[in-house]
């Protein structure tokens, strides 16, 4: 599972859709999903990221997964993606 990162951004609201949030991989998978405004914060941007796992049927376990925010959204990481030389 190393060094794969996740990386959501909000994409605001037009004339004809509402608010979004993207998740995507260098690889490749991607997915947009509805901005859930019952959700606030990094939550909104997990949903996106499971969302993306379960729409490629990843065997990816979100436990303990890491983020960090960024200008337009958050990076995720998992856990045993470490630093090590």
């Amino acid at each position: 599972m190393n060094n794969i990162a996740i990386q959501t951004r909000c994409i605001a609201a037009t004339e004809t859709t509402g608010t979004r949030i993207r998740a995507r991989t260098k690889d490749g998978h991607e997915i947009t999903i509805g901005f859930d405004h019952k959700l606030s914060g990094m939550r909104v941007h997990y949903e996106a990221v499971r969302d993306l796992v379960a729409a490629y049927d990843l065997d990816w376990d979100l436990t303990g997964l890491r983020y960090g925010e960024t200008s337009d959204g958050y990076v995720f990481v998992f856990a045993d993606s470490v630093v090590d030389f």
